[in-house]
Parts: structure tokens; sequence; C-alpha cells
């Protein structure tokens, strides 16, 4: 820490503390008194002052009617010289061309187009361009939550020097909030056997989101909700993790091997992604389903090898989220698909995933619960009265003084 002072002005003081810089501005009144007039964050700089701070990368496929918000969303964002990859997958109408419209010789952004090959081959083409510190995915109908949201993400994996760093995800649809800010919560299903009938799919940890600190992704465990960190992008090349060439359930492979090789992530509080629900459909057909299967089986063997039973279970309840695919199995002609579901289910080790099955339920996972209750509700409800009654009388006393020092000055007149 140190100080510098401004000699021309003899009252701006410079304070330099955990890579920010602060101006402390000061007007001396007396000799022995000091007063407070402002204090300014400097421009933050990173610790590699020869790339970008971010890299956002976008896939884009038909989303001509989301671009306008896409764009005024990426260039609201306060971190400088960030680099915005918006890249086409094989688009049908005018995606390419408004991108390149919009975009009006802004620097930052950088478009390109390929052929149609899906996400998360057209995650793998940004990464290859990529040149920021960190890399931020976004999907072209989400949003970033606010102005500051990439800013203080790099900042804070700088400064705690962890190579991810995240925040809350908010679900929207048609412009209406659907889902609690602080995470995503699994449909609680009964899954596949008894064992997994008896322990429901567990809710997503969302308690690791409620405040800052630094976590182990040994104790975190999850699969899902990727959109809400920034990954330094050394660890994302040095240790070769890429998103699997197919269109769907690529993010919780790359995912979960991200997180593995960083063992550690920071978390700043409040929504940082906000995730749009319901666009377009997804369609459910057997090349769905087929690698669907695909990504399971990878993240089920991945999480023996690893030694995460929390992940074993979720991955394996993964399966019943498939909407509709009771029914595609029962369809004798789809052999590829049953033989796809023999494979997954061989990798499922029941034996492994009953150790330490028993996870003790969050207080906060309570809290949301008896919010949900009838019983939470009726509180609520009492307690709101009992609030609004004290402010009326807090609200009577402050009138009542007000009149008796009028009353007092009229008098003392």
């Amino acid at each position: 820490m140190s100080f510098s002072q401004d000699h021309v002005t003899n009252r701006s003081y410079k304070l330099d503390t955990l890579g920010s810089s602060f101006t402390v501005i000061v007007s001396l009144k007396s000799p022995c008194r000091l007063q407070l007039v402002g204090v300014y964050m400097q421009d933050w700089k990173f610790k590699s002052s020869n790339c970008p701070p971010v890299t956002v990368i976008v896939p884009m496929r038909n989303q001509e009617h989301n671009l306008s918000r896409l764009v005024a969303n990426l260039r609201s964002q306060t971190v400088r010289d960030a680099q915005f990859l918006l890249i086409d997958d094989g688009s049908t109408d005018h995606t390419f061309q408004k991108a390149q419209e919009l975009i009006d010789g802004d620097r930052r952004f950088e478009v390109y187009t390929k052929e149609y090959t899906g996400t998360g081959s057209t995650r793998n083409y940004g990464i290859a361009r990529a040149r920021g510190r960190y890399l931020f995915f976004l999907d072209a109908d989400d949003q970033i939550a606010t102005s500051r949201t990439l800013e203080t993400l790099c900042e804070v994996a700088d400064r705690k020097d962890v190579p991810v760093c995240g925040g809350s995800i908010q679900f929207i649809k048609r412009g209406k909030v659907i889902a609690p800010t602080y995470a995503w919560t699994p449909r609680d299903e009964r899954i596949f056997d008894s064992f997994l009938s008896a322990n429901a799919l567990p809710e997503e940890p969302f308690e690791y989101f409620l405040k800052s600190g630094i976590y182990s992704y040994s104790e975190y465990q999850y699969d899902a909700g990727f959109t809400r960190f920034v990954f330094r992008r050394d660890l994302i090349q040095n240790n070769g993790i890429l998103f699997p060439k197919r269109r769907y359930f690529e993010d919780p492979v790359f995912f979960t091997r991200a997180m593995d090789a960083a063992n550690h992530f920071a978390v700043v509080p409040g929504v940082v992604y906000i995730y749009t629900v319901g666009w377009h459909p997804v369609l459910h057909d057997e090349n769905y389903f087929l690698e669907t299967l695909q990504g399971i089986r990878e993240n089920l063997l991945f999480s023996k090898e690893r030694g995460y039973k929390r992940l074993h279970r979720i991955t394996c309840a993964r399966f019943r989220q498939c909407n509709d695919i009771d029914l595609v199995l029962n369809d004798s002609n789809i052999v590829a698909l049953r033989q796809a579901a023999r494979d997954m289910w061989s990798e499922f080790d029941k034996k492994f995933a009953e150790e330490g099955s028993a996870v003790e339920v969050p207080r906060c996972v309570c809290a949301v619960e008896a919010y949900k209750s009838k019983e939470w509700n009726s509180a609520h409800a009492r307690i709101v009265r009992m609030m609004r009654t004290t402010c009326a009388r807090i609200v009577r006393t402050v009138k009542s003084l007000r009149l008796m020092k009028s009353l007092q000055n009229l008098t003392d007149a």
C-alpha cells in the first residue's frame, strides 16, 4: 500500500492496494481538519497488459431478431479493450450480414461465419481465435446482467488469483423472472431404480452463490451453468479442454473438465447472467437423444475416474430429464439409440454413487422450500403487517416531533 500526493493541487492523494488504484480527494479546512471530498476508482489494470482482459464468445444461428439487443448489451460493458467474437454457425437468415452492420466499425467486435457444425464446434472456433486473458461464453438470445459484470468477474479472478470466477443466473421467459436469481433448480423426478427414486436429483448447490468466497470443485460437483463463469484462457488451452464436436450435451462435458482442472473457483454475489427460456424449441429427434446419451456416458466415466460421487448421481439423473426418451426407446426401429442407452446405463456405478449419498440439505434450501409453503406465506403476511404498522407509528412520531418543534419555534418567537 502506498500514497502519493498531487503537488499541483496539494490535496489529491492516491492509494494503491490489491492491484486497484483509488484517488482520495480531501479539502484542507484548517491545519488540523481535513474534509473528504470524494473517492474515485482509477482504470483497473490487468496483470497481462499485452492482451485484452476478456474474450466473449457468442455462437449464433438464425439470431437476426436478437442481434440488436445482443450488440447493445456487449457495448454496455465497462471493461476496456474487450474482444467480442460473434460467430455465425451457418445461419439461413441474415444473421451474419446484420451483425456486420450493427458493429459499425467497433474494433472490439469480430464477426465470423462458417458452415453449420453445432454449438460445441462453434465455441471451439472462438477459443482458437481468442486473445483475452479470460473467456466468457454468451448465447445470442441471453444477456450479461449488468454493464460492470465482466469487469467485476475478471477483476475478482485476477485479484484472488483463481482461474475461474462466477456468479448467479437469472431465468426469464417472455420478460418475466421464472426461477430464483441464485440458481437453476432441476426438476425433482423419480429416476431409474429404487436407489435413485429414494435419492431425488440434488438441487444445484446455490448456497455457494449467496456470498463471495473461494470454493473447491470437489465440494461443488455440479455439471451445469457454465455461462455464469469466466475461465482463464491458459487454463483451457494448456489442458486441451474443448467442447465435444456435437450439438447437444456438449457444455456439461466441457464444464466438468474445466472445473476439475481449475480445482478452485471464486464467487461474486449477485446475478451475472440472464438466461432466456423458450426462444426456440429443441428438436427432440434421434440425433438429439444419441448425442445426449453420449455426453451423459462421458460424464459418468469422468466422475468415476475423478471420484466425484455427487456428480455421478447428478449425471445419471440427467437421463430422465430427456423429454419423451421413453417413447423413443420403445421404438424398435431405432437400434442405435437403444444401444446407446444400454452403453450409457452400463457406466452407472450404483455402489459408487451410494457412498455418501445422504447429503445434508443446506439451510438455504430449507428456506426456499419454506418460502413455497402456505405456512411461510402466512407468517410472511403477518411480518409484513407488523412492519407496516411499525413504520406507520414511526412516521406519526416524526410528524408529531416536527409539529412540536414548529410550535416551540412559534412560542419562542
